[in-house]
């Protein structure tokens, strides 16, 4: 997407973020890229429990976009129904209507999947 297509403020929300792949990400749109004021919101998704100071984000500021952690969301949940998926989203992530973008970095039956998606 170009540059000037970019939506002011977008919402990114990224799987794996505490794998190494996923880490990377968000510290990168932590870090403002690609540009300043691109995304507005990180959510970071992990299934085990991880805080924000174990890892070694940058710390918040105005000029950076809003994180928001959220552990114990386990995607491999084989007997979970799309309704039962989509209230977990619900409930553990803020403005999840507001996400633009998806990143995925994680293992899925044996399988390392990796797709962007915006």
């Amino acid at each position: 997407m170009a540059e000037s297509q970019m939506p002011s403020g977008a919402h990114a929300l990224v799987f794996g973020a505490s794998g190494l792949a996923g880490w990377g990400v968000v510290d990168q749109l932590l870090d403002n890229y690609p540009l300043q004021g691109t995304f507005s919101k990180v959510t970071a998704l992990i299934n085990r429990p991880f805080s924000v100071t174990e890892s070694y984000w940058p710390s918040p500021s105005p000029s950076r976009p809003k994180l928001k952690l959220v552990s114990g969301v386990n995607l491999a949940v084989a007997e979970q129904t799309v309704e039962e998926f989509t209230a977990l989203f619900k409930e553990k992530v803020e403005d999840i209507a507001t996400v633009t973008h998806a990143f995925y970095f994680g293992t899925f039956e044996g399988e390392v999947g990796c797709s962007l998606h915006g």
